[in-house]
């Protein structure tokens, strides 16, 4: 099962890469940028906070690589996370293969959710047994799925906010577009602080979270010219982008990977 898990991941590792692009060369599929964007979401981040998909599709990928050679076949920190690995990035390919094929529609809601499932315990499983990290842990693992978690904690709000829209063919619940639009941004922030609580505010997370409130915060500013989003965005960017300073600090200062733990440790 080691073995079937392990290439298992590599595989789909690899469709992160590949399932996006399949628009591009096989007619009757729609690229993921319009099956899922609509509807305008004033509180979406602008289009090149996105790219951020691409480092966590790299980190990804590389960590898969290392897990699958012999040397780490027994690495128990792998096998502690492996499975759950496996089902974060599966339904993150399954999310994207479903957008490409069907659109947007209450399905991807179910898939992103469980992604992030997938994705939160995934990261919790990791943070607790960092006394197994070498530097590679430190610096690749930890950001794949810290990056993956902080990401998604906001990409689940938007994909619910775009199904919702285009369910109701506007704002829901006939409630002001700018409070709905808020109300999102406060799920965003209320998933955050939870997940940052669990993970012990781990920096890297809420680095990411901060990515995507400057994001926010830039697109309110310039395309939407939308000043309380922006204020909003602004604020929380500051908050994580200041708590993940102060979490990086500390972390360094606790480092598992600074003695015995160094990059050769476990070969």
């Amino acid at each position: 099962m080691t073995s079937i898990r392990q290439g298992l991941l590599v595989i789909l590792a690899c469709a992160q890469f590949i399932v996006p692009n399949l628009a591009r060369f096989i007619d009757g599929l729609t690229p993921i940028g319009e099956a899922t964007g609509q509807t305008p979401l004033p509180e979406q981040p602008a289009g090149y906070a996105f790219l951020i998909w691409f480092v966590i599709f790299a980190l990804i990928l590389v960590f898969a690589v290392r897990q699958v050679m012999p040397s780490q076949r027994d690495n128990p920190l792998y096998r502690s996370i492996g499975w759950l690995a496996v089902g974060a990035v599966a339904a993150n390919v399954a999310w994207m293969s479903v957008a490409i094929t069907i659109g947007n529609g209450w399905h991807l809601v179910v898939l992103i959710w469980t992604i992030f499932v997938f994705a939160v315990a995934t990261l919790l499983v990791l943070l607790a047994r960092s006394s197994l990290w070498t530097g590679f842990d430190r610096w690749i693992t930890q950001p794949a799925f810290a990056l993956l978690t902080g990401w998604i904690s906001a990409a689940v709000w938007l994909n619910v906010s775009s199904v919702m829209r285009e369910a109701a063919g506007g704002v829901p619940f006939g409630v002001n577009g700018l409070t709905f639009s808020l109300g999102i941004i406060g799920a965003m922030t209320m998933t955050g602080i939870i997940v940052s609580w669990l993970s012990r505010w781990n920096s890297f997370y809420l680095g990411t979270l901060c990515w995507a409130f400057v994001g926010v915060f830039i697109k309110a500013t310039t395309s939407d010219l939308n000043i309380e989003i922006a204020a909003a965005a602004a604020t929380l960017a500051i908050l994580t982008g200041g708590g993940a300073l102060l979490s990086a600090a500390s972390e360094a200062r606790a480092d598992p990977t600074s003695t015995v733990n160094s990059p050769g440790a476990q070969q």
